[in-house]
């Protein structure tokens, strides 16, 4: 490959399944997946992967929000790297990434056959938007055997999530934005047709907090989470703020519909809807995004992935999720030395 910072744009299928655990429904096992993405990291050189999830069929959020945790999990255990910037996003009513995302420069393809046809289209939606021109990547070129990616059914054509709320929210300290941030964003995002509420933790809810000395400063965190939120929808009103107690607008917001928490949080939807209901307020609803798991921490982790032994005893578990404060602690290791 000639340059060494191209932005790949990786693309593939997954599918509905019953399962309660595991990766559901991937056309490949989940150490193929990892794989071939250590394959696309290590030959392309590129800083950052956005990788679309596409499925046939129509599917719930918390199947999608499983999906990529156990995706951005899988790309954990083939690099840790803080130089590598993976990206899971989906097709949403009336945006594509793939013909929107500005910093995209080679986009990675699933099928040699029909690979120039499709990146001639995919390229005349993106020059609409005056965008420049894709590159092509086949996965064979990179030296992979039998390296087919998961692929559509014969005519299938992709499902695009729709929104059922207005307005949704989350808070956050958003500290060295990690993946399972990202999926807490991408969640609340997905959720709103028209604006997104973030608040972003102050210095008051701070104090208590770990190896604070090395937290990124708040001006830097609230535009990490701005830039990340424009490429799940660029088109949602994003409204960001520094968040000084617990609640912030959850309990005087009328038009907030839903809230979205990570476990650890979960049981402060009550203490917001008592709240609401005493200010004459409607209740809003709400999703729990499970933990994003520390991989290090987990033993076989690809094999519990592989057989869906991944149970409870560990997706909910504090010991095993990665967190902000595990990172923080890094930085401070390192500072020291």
């Amino acid at each position: 490959m000639d340059s060494p910072n191209k932005v790949i744009f990786y693309d593939f299928w997954w599918s509905n399944s019953k399962q309660k655990q595991g990766l559901w429904g991937l056309k490949f096992p989940a150490k193929r997946f990892s794989s071939l993405f250590q394959k696309v990291v290590e030959t392309t050189k590129s800083k950052r992967v956005y990788i679309r999830l596409r499925n046939e069929s129509a599917y719930s959020l918390e199947e999608l929000v499983f999906t990529m945790l156990r995706c951005y999990e899988c790309c954990m255990t083939v690099s840790t790297s803080e130089e590598l910037d993976v990206r899971l996003v989906v097709d949403v009513d009336d945006y594509v990434p793939l013909h929107r995302l500005r910093h995209i420069t080679h986009i990675v393809s699933l099928s040699a056959e029909d690979s120039q046809e499709v990146l001639h289209g995919i390229n005349e939606h993106r020059r609409a938007f005056s965008l420049p021109d894709l590159q092509f990547i086949s996965l064979h070129s990179l030296g992979s055997q039998n390296s087919s990616t998961p692929s559509p059914p014969v005519g299938s054509v992709a499902h695009r999530w729709v929104p059922q709320n207005n307005r949704s929210c989350v808070g956050g300290t958003f500290d060295y934005l990690h993946e399972g941030h990202k999926v807490l964003l991408t969640a609340t995002a997905l959720l709103a047709k028209k604006s997104i509420v973030v608040g972003v933790s102050g210095d008051p809810l701070l104090k208590n907090k770990k190896h604070a000395e090395f937290m990124q400063p708040y001006d830097t965190r609230i535009r990490n989470v701005d830039d990340f939120i424009q490429e799940i929808n660029p088109s949602l009103d994003r409204e960001l703020f520094q968040l000084l107690d617990p609640f912030g607008p959850t309990i005087t917001d009328p038009k907030i519909e839903v809230l979205v928490l990570s476990t650890e949080n979960k049981v402060a939807i009550t203490g917001i809807n008592k709240k609401r209901k005493d200010a004459s307020l409607a209740t809003i609803s709400h999703h729990v995004v499970p933990y994003l798991l520390d991989v290090e921490k987990v033993d076989g982790y690809m094999d519990k992935v592989e057989t869906g032994d991944l149970g409870q005893d560990i997706t909910e578990n504090d010991a095993f999720r990665l967190s902000s404060t595990k990172i923080r602690s890094s930085k401070g290791k390192k500072a020291t030395l």
